[in-house]
C-alpha cells in the first residue's frame, strides 16, 4: 500500500518512518511551505488529491487542527482511510463515517496503559484519577492545552466514559498571548462518579506523562512515561517497566487491521468529540484567549 502524508515537520517524519516499518510506502507529500522541496518522500500531491487517488491507499496527517479536519472530510468524501494527528478538533459525532479513522493518541496504546485500563475499569470501581500531561514547549500556532491537553483529554474519557466534565474549576497557570503560546491549565471536575484532576499545556517546567488512578477498596495505580520507558506502579511501588516501548508502532498496527478487515470503528472520533468539548470547557473556565 502507498500513504500520503500532510505535514512533513519532525512528527511528520516520525509517522513516515513508523509507517514505512509497517511496511508502506510513502509515495507522497503536502506540505505549506512549497518552496522547500522533500526529496524522500514521493511527489508532492495536494492532500485533496491524496484523498481522491487510487494510487494512494491512506492519508495521514501530521498538520494544524484545521488542516487535519480538511483531511478528515476530503477522506471521508472518497471513503479513505486516515490517520490523524493531535488535536483533532470535532465537536459532533458524524451520524456515518466512510472509511477507517485512528488519532494519535499514542498513550492509548502502550501495553501497560491496558493494564492500567484494565484495572480502572473492570475489576474496581475508580474514586479519583490524576493525569498530568505537560510539557515545556514548543511554542504552537495553536493553543497549548490544546496540544497537551488533546492527550489529557482522551485518556480521561477513554477511562471513565464520554460524558462531560461536571462540577468543573479550571485556572491557568501562564496565560497565552492571542495567536498562540505557550499556556497551562490545572484543572478539576467528574466524569461519573469519578473525580478528575488534570494539569495540562505546554508552558510547564519538565515534560510529564502521569495517569494515576485511585480505587475503591484498592491500590493506586500509576501509569508513567519517561524517555521512551514506561512504567507500572502499584501504591506507588514499580511493577511493570517496559523500556524502548513505541506505542505509535502498536497504533499503526492496529489501524491497518480495521482497514485489512473492513472494520470502521468510530471510536477515535468519539474519543476526539468528548476530548475537545472538555478541552474547550477547561480553556474557558480558565479564561484562557485565544478561545477556537
Amino acid at each position: 500500500m502507498k500513504i500520503g502524508i500532510v505535514g512533513v515537520g519532525p512528527w511528520g517524519r516520525v509517522m513516515a518512518a513508523c509507517f514505512e516499518r509497517a511496511g508502506l510506502e510513502v509515495a507522497a507529500y503536502d506540505r505549506g511551505d512549497l518552496t522547500k522541496k522533500v526529496f524522500d518522500m514521493g511527489e508532492h500531491m495536494k492532500l485533496e488529491d491524496m484523498a481522491s487517488s487510487s494510487e494512494i491507499s491512506i492519508v495521514a496527517s501530521a498538520a494544524p487542527p484545521e488542516t487535519t479536519m480538511k483531511v478528515f472530510e476530503a477522506c471521508q468524501l472518497h471513503r479513505k482511510p486516515c490517520f490523524l494527528t493531535k488535536p483533532f478538533l470535532i465537536e459532533e459525532n458524524p451520524r456515518d463515517l466512510t472509511a477507517p479513522v485512528f488519532v494519535d493518541y499514542v498513550h492509548l496504546a502502550s501495553p501497560l496503559y491496558e493494564r492500567l485500563r484494565k484495572s480502572a475499569t473492570r475489576d474496581y470501581t475508580t474514586e479519583k484519577t490524576t493525569i498530568n500531561m505537560s510539557g515545556k514547549g514548543p511554542s504552537r500556532s495553536y493553543p497549548g492545552v490544546l496540544d497537551y491537553g488533546a492527550h489529557a483529554l482522551a485518556v480521561a474519557h477513554d477511562l471513565h466514559g464520554l460524558g462531560p466534565l461536571e462540577d468543573l474549576e479550571a485556572r491557568a497557570l501562564s496565560r497565552s498571548e492571542v495567536g498562540g503560546g505557550p499556556e497551562l491549565a490545572l484543572a478539576s471536575a467528574k466524569i461519573g462518579k469519578t473525580k478528575l484532576t488534570i494539569l495540562t499545556g505546554n508552558a510547564a517546567d519538565k515534560p510529564t506523562r502521569l495517569i494515576e488512578v485511585t480505587l475503591k477498596n484498592g491500590p493506586v495505580v500509576s501509569y508513567e512515561e519517561k524517555m521512551r520507558v514506561a512504567t507500572l506502579n502499584i501504591d506507588r511501588k514499580q511493577s511493570l517497566r517496559a523500556p524502548g516501548q513505541d506505542p505509535l508502532s502498536l497504533l499503526v498496527e492496529r489501524f491497518l487491521w480495521d482497514i485489512d478487515a473492513g472494520r470502521i470503528n468510530p471510536y477515535f472520533v468519539e474519543l476526539s468529540a468528548a476530548a475537545t468539548r472538555s478541552c474547550r470547557q477547561i480553556r474557558e473556565k480558565a479564561g484562557l484567549l485565544p478561545r477556537f
